[in-house]
């Protein structure tokens, strides 16, 4: 056993990577998975495995609200008896941050602060970087599709993070895992699915299968209902986004008959609305573009964790990546429609049409 435990201890350090780099807030392990025989190792069971996943889920975001903000203490009151939960959720989230202030700290990072990496900043830097984060927040395709009504004034709102996942495998008898803390309330979600999905698995008999099966698990929060009456919606990140754009294709459908119909009645061609529906657009394809990065890390971990006849692995390749760059090519398809537009709107207006 002596032997044994240094030699783990130099594989699981070696296997720590952090993106993107020591200056970022948003750091998270660098997603990989890798495997070493243990002393004596007959079999795949009796190997040391380290993996680091990246995975979607939806969240709160508490505008404003956070340990050390004074200005919380008066929003508490105001707030209803969920908000005044989430409140308290948030204040332990950053609670638990400060009590770690100045080491290393992986957090819970919205969609955009996960992509955009925000670097540590200086005091007379913060608020801008804060705002610019907060806007990011507020303009999630999630955000505004489960609140029609409008995000900006809500004390809370519901986004998409990226959380991430360590687990380390020892031989064929230890299963150490650690998932990032919830920001709100709603903290054992992950873990109660989770545990019934490993149950339903009946091909789990090793502790290496058990990290496939929640791997797997990870993998498929993109495109799992919502049980959770937190976050306003039962629908999967995937009906969101697909939900949004399908609203769009209907909107740039109307865009285009509304331009026919002012050119054949000479009526003024107004630009305002194609504006905003091409500003749609592109912020749901970036976001796309986003989570389609953060679908390539998990299957470069995938791919390397199973074999290449499981079906599992087919499944998740055929499904869930083409799914994402099947919604790419719609957005593709109507960012070039609006773009149509917006160029047969310029030239009506340069020729004095309409």
């Amino acid at each position: 056993m002596s032997k044994k435990v240094p030699r783990a201890n130099a594989f699981f350090e070696d296997s720590w990577s952090e993106l993107p780099d020591g200056t970022s807030e948003s750091r998270i392990m660098k997603p990989l998975y890798t495997n070493e025989p243990t002393l004596g190792a007959t079999s795949h069971d009796h190997h040391l495995h380290a993996v680091y996943m990246p995975y979607l889920t939806l969240s709160r975001q508490h505008r404003e609200c956070h340990a050390g903000n004074d200005a919380c203490e008066g929003k508490q009151a105001q707030n209803d008896g969920r908000d005044q939960q989430e409140t308290k959720a948030y204040d332990a989230y950053h609670g638990l941050l400060k009590c770690y202030e100045g080491d290393v700290i992986h957090g819970s990072a919205a969609l955009g602060e996960s992509f955009y990496g925000f670097p540590q900043s200086h005091a007379q830097d913060q608020a801008t970087q804060e705002e610019d984060r907060q806007q990011k927040s507020e303009n999630q395709a999630a955000a505004k599709a489960i609140h029609s009504e409008g995000v900006a004034e809500r004390p809370c709102f519901a986004l998409v993070r990226v959380n991430q996942l360590w687990m380390w495998v020892v031989g064929h008898k230890w299963l150490i895992t650690a998932t990032t803390h919830s920001i709100d309330q709603d903290k054992d979600s992950f873990l109660r699915g989770l545990c019934r999905h490993i149950k339903k698995r009946a091909r789990v008999r090793s502790p290496h299968d058990m990290a496939k099966a929640i791997v797997t698990y990870c993998i498929d929060s993109y495109d799992r209902p919502q049980e959770s009456t937190v976050y306003e919606t039962s629908h999967p990140i995937h009906k969101i986004f697909s939900d949004s754009i399908n609203k769009i294709a209907r909107e740039d459908a109307n865009l285009l008959e509304d331009f026919c119909q002012h050119m054949e009645e000479g009526k003024e061609i107004e630009t305002k609305a194609a504006m905003r529906l091409s500003a749609k657009i592109r912020n749901i394809h970036v976001q796309l573009r986003m989570i389609q990065k953060i679908g390539k890390h998990q299957m470069r971990v995938w791919k390397k964790m199973m074999s290449k006849s499981s079906s599992d692995k087919r499944r998740l390749e055929t499904h869930v990546m083409s799914d994402v760059e099947d919604m790419i090519a719609s957005t593709d398809r109507i960012k070039s429609n609006v773009s149509l537009i917006c160029s047969m709107l310029d030239l009506a207006d340069f020729y004095g049409i309409g």
